[in-house]
C-alpha cells in the first residue's frame, strides 16, 4: 500500500504574476511597436510576432478526435479508488466505487489538483494545488465524501513529498522558502493525541522535525512511527538515503560513502530493513534491501538489464511488485519477499505503466496504463491469478485505430563508438499514413535525465494524424532508462554531444526515401527547449524551424536565476557557474550568445509564472533573434508557470503551433 505522494519536482521561484504580467505587457508592447511586430492581448496570452490563426486552423483542430484520461491515485479502504480525471476546467480528483461505477468529483476548485492521496484512515485525502503554475504547492486534508478542507502547510513557502503514516495520524513533508537552501522536513500531527488527521471535532499542529540545508524528502514512516525515511537529492542521478528518529532526533546514513542512486523507498513490517530502488554497484536501478543497522545491501533483481521503475510491498511485507522499463515499455513482475522468488505479471500491450499500489488486503494491484494508441485510465489485477480489470473509460471509449498512429522503435548511429562500432541512439517515429516524402517534427524530451516512453499524446496524434507530419522522438545521450554511463554522456564539458546526436539524427533522415530532409522542424521544452535553440545554432541551413517551450537560452542566467534551494541541484546537472572555467563554457555553448546564427523561423512559448526556467529565458532569446535578423514568433501566458493547465491558453497554443508548422513546413495552400 503506497502511503506517501510522488515527490514533487525539484524546482520552485517566486516570480510575483502581477508585477511580471504588467512588466511583460508594457515590455512586449514597446518592443513590438519599435519593430512593427503585430502584438495583441489574447485572454492572458501576450501574442507577440504571431500572425492572425485563420479560423479554419482552429476548427480543424476542434473537429480531431479527444480523449478522456484518467489516472489512478489510491485506495480507499473501503474497496474504492481515487482517480485524477483532466476535463476542461484542469485536473480534478474523482472517487470510483468500482470498476466501470460513476465517478464522483472530490475536487473542483479553480487551481487544478497537483497530487493527491488517501489517507489510511479511508475517510479523508490529501489534496495538493499551486497558484496559477507557481509550484509553491499547499497540502490540504478534506473528506472524500464532500465537506471543508483544511491547510495544513505555511502559505509562502513550497511544500512536498507528503507521505502518510500507516495509522493516518502523521504526515510528513518538507518545506522550502524562497532563495533558501535550507529544507525543513515538518510533520503534521492532530491536536488530539490518537486521533488521526481529518477526523471531525480535531485540528492540526505542525512542527520541524529537521532543518537540513540541502535537498531532503520525506519517503517512508516505520509501522511505529518512530523512524522516518529521508532521501537527500545531490542531482537526478545521485542521492542519499538516511533514517531519522523522531524521538532523538538521531540521524543515520543508510550505505554511506558511496555514489548512488536510489528512488522510493518503505520500511519492512520489522522495521529492520528498507526496500528501495537503487543503481549501487551496478549500470542499471534495481531492487534493493537495505540493512537499517547495518547498511548491508542486498540486490534483490540482480539478472535485470534495464531499470526497476516504480515498486511497492503489500502491507504484510510478503510481496512486491515492480514494473520494468525494457526500452520505454512497462512490464510487471512480483516477488515474493521471503524467498525473492520472481514471476511474472499481467500482460499488456506496449506502453507504460505507472502508480503501482497494493490495496489494504494485499490480494490487488492498482495501476495506472497508457500507450500511444491508449489514453492513459486506471486498471487492476489480482494477484493470483493475474486477471485484468479496467475500472475507467468504457471499453466502447477504445479510440478508432485509423484515428491514431503507432511508433516505430529505431536506432540510429551517431558520432562516437562503443566497443568499435558507431553508438546507437535509440528513437522512436511516427510514421503518417500519408503518402510520399513527408516532413518531419523532431520531438526533444526534457531532464535531460528523462526519457521519451511509448505515452498516449494527443499532440504526437494530431501531427502525424491530422497535418501528415512524421514526428521523430529520439532519446539522445543523457536520457534516462539506459543506464548510469549513457545518463552521464553529456555531464559537463560533454553538454554539446547530446546536440550532436541530433545532428546525427538529421543525417539518418536525409536517408529515409520516406521522409524529406528539406522540412524538418525541431520541437522541445525546458531542457528540450535548449535542446531546440542549440540545434538551431549549429544546425541552421537544415532546420525549416524550431518551436522552443520553456526553454535555457543562457546556462549562466538560468543558474544565477533560478530559485536558491534547486540551484544547486542544477549547477551539479550543468556546471557550477561560479568556476571561471566552467562559467565561460556554459557561455560558450548558450544559445542566446549566437542567436545572429538562427536564420530559420522560431517560436517560443513561455509562462511568466515559470519558476523553474525563469520567463527572461525566453524574453532574451526573442530579443537576440530579432536583433540578428531572424523572426521570432512570442505566446507568453501571464498566468501559467512551467506548463500549460488553463484549457483556453492549450488551445490557442495548439493553434499557434500548428499555424508555425503548416507555415515553415509548406502545408498551407
Amino acid at each position: 500500500m503506497r502511503l506517501g505522494v510522488t515527490s514533487f519536482a525539484v524546482a520552485a521561484a517566486i516570480l510575483s504574476s502581477a508585477s511580471y504580467a504588467d512588466e511583460a505587457v508594457s515590455r512586449t508592447s514597446s518592443s513590438a511597436e519599435s519593430r512593427g511586430v503585430h502584438r495583441i492581448m489574447h485572454g492572458n496570452l501576450v501574442v507577440d510576432g504571431v500572425p492572425e490563426i485563420p479560423s479554419e486552423i482552429e476548427e480543424q483542430i476542434q473537429r480531431y478526435p479527444r480523449f478522456a484520461q484518467s489516472s489512478f491515485v489510491d485506495w480507499t479502504g473501503d474497496g474504492g479508488a481515487l482517480v485524477v480525471q483532466r476535463f476542461a476546467s484542469g485536473r480534478h480528483v474523482h472517487y470510483i466505487a468500482g470498476p466501470q461505477r460513476y465517478s464522483a468529483p472530490v475536487t473542483s476548485d479553480a487551481d487544478p489538483v497537483r497530487f493527491a492521496a488517501a489517507s489510511p484512515a479511508g475517510r479523508n485525502m490529501l489534496v495538493v494545488r499551486d497558484d496559477n503554475g507557481d509550484e509553491f504547492y499547499q497540502g490540504y486534508i478534506r473528506p472524500i465524501g464532500g465537506g471543508e478542507e483544511r491547510r495544513v502547510t505555511r502559505l509562502g513557502a513550497r511544500n512536498g513529498s507528503f507521505v502518510f503514516s500507516y495509522d493516518g495520524t502523521r504526515l510528513a513533508h518538507y518545506s522550502a522558502s524562497p532563495g533558501s537552501r535550507h529544507w525543513r522536513v515538518r510533520v503534521v500531527r492532530s491536536d488530539t493525541p490518537g486521533a488521526r488527521l481529518g477526523d471531525p471535532g480535531t485540528d492540526v499542529r505542525s512542527s520541524t522535525v529537521l532543518d537540513h540545508q540541502g535537498a531532503m524528502r520525506p519517503r517512508a514512516w516505520s509501522r511505529d512511527n518512530r523512524l522516518l525515511l529521508l532521501a537527500r537529492a545531490h542531482s537526478a542521478t545521485r542521492n542519499q538515503l538516511f533514517v531519522l528518529n523522531i524521538k532523538s532526533g538521531e540521524m543515520r546514513e543508510l550505505n554511506p560513502d558511496t555514489e548512488a542512486y536510489y528512488r522510493g523507498g518503505v520500511f519492512t513490517p520489522s522495521g529492520r530493513h528498507v526496500i528501495t530502488v537503487t543503481d549501487f554497484d551496478g549500470e542499471f536501478r534495481r531492487l534493493a534491501r537495505i540493512s537499517v543497522r547495518t547498511g548491508r545491501v542486498v540486490i534483490l533483481t540482480p539478472d535485470l538489464d534495464w531499470d526497476v521503475e516504480s515498486f511497492d510491498v503489500s502491507v504484510d511485507g510478503r510481496t512486491a511488485v515492480f514494473s520494468v522499463n525494457e526500452g520505454g515499455s512497462s512490464r510487471v513482475y512480483l516477488m515474493d519477499l521471503r524467498n525473492s522468488a520472481i514471476r511474472p505479471g499481467p500482460v499488456m500491450p506496449r506502453g507504460v505503466i505507472s502508480g503501482l499500489e497494493f490495496n489494504p488486503t494485499g490480494d490487488r494491484v492498482g495501476f495506472s496504463f497508457e500507450g500511444p494508441v491508449n489514453p492513459q485510465n486506471m486498471w487492476s489485477f489480482d494477484v493470483r491469478t493475474l486477471t485484468l480489470t479496467r475500472w475507467t473509460g468504457a471499453p466502447e471509449d477504445v479510440p478508432d485505430p485509423d484515428h491514431l498512429v503507432a511508433p516505430e522503435l529505431i536506432e540510429y548511429a551517431t558520432f562516437d563508438e562503443v566497443d568499435g562500432e558507431a553508438r546507437q541512439i535509440p528513437a522512436y517515429i511516427y510514421r503518417p499514413r500519408a503518402g510520399g516524402r513527408r516532413p518531419v517534427i523532431l520531438y526533444m524530451h526534457g531532464g535531460p535525465e528523462s526519457q521519451y516512453r511509448p505515452e498516449y499524446s494527443g499532440r504526437i496524434q494530431y501531427w502525424a494524424g491530422e497535418l501528415g507530419v512524421a514526428v521523430i522522438a529520439p532519446n539522445v545521450r543523457g536520457s534516462s532508462g539506459y543506464g548510469r554511463t549513457y545518463l552521464s554522456l553529456d555531464d559537463g564539458l560533454n553538454r554539446e554531444d547530446s546536440v550532436r546526436d541530433v545532428g546525427a539524427l538529421l543525417d539518418w533522415i536525409a536517408e529515409q526515401p520516406d521522409l524529406d530532409p528539406d522540412r524538418v522542424v525541431i520541437y522541445g521544452g525546458s531542457y528540450g527547449g535548449y535542446l531546440v535553440l542549440a540545434s538551431m545554432v549549429h544546425f541552421e541551413d537544415r532546420l525549416a524551424g524550431g518551436v522552443n517551450v520553456v526553454g535555457i537560452s543562457n546556462f549562466v542566467t538560468f543558474l544565477e536565476n533560478t530559485m536558491g534551494y534547486r540551484r544547486n541541484l542544477r549547477r551539479n546537472e550543468y556546471g557550477d557557474e561560479r568556476d571561471p572555467e566552467m562559467r565561460a563554457h556554459l557561455e560558450a555553448i548558450s544559445p542566446v550568445n549566437h542567436a545572429d546564427r538562427i536564420s530559420a523561423p522560431l517560436l517560443v512559448i513561455q509562462g511568466a509564472n515559470d519558476p523553474r526556467v525563469p520567463a527572461s529565458e525566453a524574453d532574451q532569446m526573442v530579443e537576440a533573434v530579432r536583433q540578428g535578423g531572424g523572426e521570432a514568433w512570442y505566446l507568453l501566458a501571464l498566468d501559467e508557470g512551467h506548463s500549460f493547465r488553463n484549457r483556453s491558453n492549450l488551445s490557442f497554443r495548439r493553434a499557434t503551433e500548428t499555424l508555425f508548422f503548416e507555415t515553415v513546413l509548406g502545408l498551407r495552400g
